[in-house]
């Protein structure tokens, strides 16, 4: 192979990884997203089950 060739084709993998890369990074920050609001989610029912459990003991001592 001429190292012209060589060059373009190690020039378009390093395109490929780079775009792999970005998309990788994409993914993560979306997985944290989604993490992070069913953390918030599984929090706020935490406490809304709280609350109805004190509400029903308040009328039933």
């Amino acid at each position: 192979m001429s190292k012209k060739f060589e060059s373009e084709q190690t020039k378009r993998i390093q395109e490929q990884l780079d775009e792999c890369q970005s998309n990788l990074r994409q993914i993560e920050t979306e997985k944290m997203y989604w993490k992070n609001k069913c953390d918030v989610l599984e929090r706020q029912n935490r406490v809304k089950s709280t609350r109805r459990k004190s509400s029903v003991e308040k009328m039933w001592p």
